[in-house]
């Protein structure tokens, strides 16, 4: 109980060492409504796998960080488990990834890691999450989607309005429109 108290403690410390600021922010559509969300930003080294610790879906970020962790790996099986919907997301990423050998995965996905490579934010509505991940190296802003769902944070696999919403967000952040400081 106390080892499991002691990992419980060291995790939320680790999270809250990265989270930096939280604010209320919105996003105003072409017809005048808006989205409302929580914009919430992590320092620079947000993104690197601290050494001995194991990740757990417990929050968007480390929920993140083990997706990708497992795809580095070419651990397709895992990375689907950590899906709101496993079953279908094992079947796209086997498609997806048919042929693919470990140095590719590591090549893809072991890039997310680097330095340059850092998760920039996390815009949220309610349960949903977006983790914003700037790829320098490609110039690309990579968007993850994530729902809490009894203690436990998933990758949102399922369409629903506050998907879309938060799709919107991502997007406006992609065209610049939405300033990410």
């Amino acid at each position: 109980m106390r080892r499991a108290l002691a990992a419980a403690l060291a995790c939320l410390a680790l999270v809250s060492a990265h989270a930096q600021t939280e604010q209320a922010r919105s996003l105003t559509l072409a017809d005048g409504s808006k989205i409302a969300y929580t914009l919430r930003g992590f320092t620079p080294d947000a993104q690197a796998l601290a050494p001995g610790v194991k990740l757990a879906p417990t929050n968007a970020l480390d929920a993140a960080k083990l997706l990708i962790e497992h795809l580095a790996r070419g651990q397709i099986e895992d990375a689907a488990l950590l899906s709101n919907a496993p079953k279908q997301r094992y079947q796209l990423l086997r498609e997806a990834y048919a042929g693919w050998k470990p140095e590719d995965f590591a090549r893809a996905y072991g890039r997310y890691f680097l330095p340059q490579n850092r998760i920039l934010a996390e815009a949220s509505i309610g349960a949903h999450h977006l983790v914003l991940w700037r790829l320098q190296d490609i110039d690309y802003l990579a968007g993850y989607f994530f729902i809490d769902i009894d203690g436990k944070t998933y990758l949102d696999d399922w369409p629903s309005p506050v998907r879309a919403q938060l799709e919107q967000v991502l997007e406006a952040y992609r065209a610049g429109t939405l300033p990410l400081h």
